[in-house]
């Protein structure tokens, strides 16, 4: 009769890869957290870090707190409560790169510039299925990344994207675009993201650029093609 609207269940696989994603996040979100509260207490006494890399972070700490030490031991806990947090993190960033290794259609995925093993597993652990689409262009609504549209008599206002569907997925989408637009080799997708940014601006190329990723991801796992760097048709690279 019409009443109810079918829903896609998951597969239990897809459910344990999201598992270890979200855990993942959740430590590296904590790791994050830590730093931000150390660079807090620290400035309160007149002391910044500056801009620092991972491996000489905890060296500028205990160079900065040497001299005090109340502030010695305060940031001791957090540095020894950093380190461990970091262990796991990198232990479960093994765990996901033998994941994508294993998986035919991660590997497949990855042939596009930009997109790792994090991106590849959100992607695959959030369609789970990619018959579920009629169309690959259905991916960019579902995910959130087209424009609202605003219709009443003669108005038509198109405003921000929807935000829509799951964020995880629209994140790594996004993170991708950003890696592919800057950092990625030379490809047919990165000069038609240029040529939308010449145009319109970053922010929408970019916006734009997350979309058609999805979209070229999930045809790429529907006809079980690599990515191709040129396209078929002449075009511009």
């Amino acid at each position: 009769m019409g009443w109810y609207r079918p829903v896609h269940r998951k597969s239990v696989s897809s459910q344990e890869i999201r598992a270890l994603l979200t855990a993942r996040k959740s430590v590296q979100q904590a790791i994050i957290n830590l730093e931000l509260s150390m660079r807090g207490v620290l400035r309160n006494f007149g002391l910044k870090l500056g801009h620092v890399t991972r491996i000489r972070y905890e060296a500028r700490v205990r160079e900065l707190v040497e001299q005090n030490e109340i502030l010695s031991v305060s940031t001791e806990a957090l540095l020894r409560a950093r380190a461990q947090l970091r262990a796991e993190l990198a232990e479960m960033d093994a765990t996901i790169a033998d994941l994508a290794k294993q998986d035919d259609v991660c590997r497949l995925m990855m042939t596009m510039p930009g997109v790792g093993r994090i991106v590849a597993l959100t992607v695959k652990s959030a369609i789970d299925d990619p018959t579920r689409f009629a169309r690959s262009k259905d991916v960019g609504p579902w995910v959130g990344l087209t424009p609202k549209r605003t219709q009443s008599g003669e108005m038509d206002i198109v405003g921000q994207i929807t935000r829509a569907g799951d964020r995880a997925l629209r994140t790594a989408l996004y993170q991708a675009a950003m890696i592919l637009m800057h950092r990625g080799s030379p490809n047919w997708l990165q000069a038609w993201a240029l040529r939308v940014a010449h145009r319109r601006g970053s922010k929408r190329a970019l916006i734009a650029l997350a979309r058609r990723i999805g979209v070229v991801l999930h045809r790429m796992w529907r006809d079980g093609t690599p990515f191709r760097h040129a396209q078929s048709s002449p075009a511009t690279v």
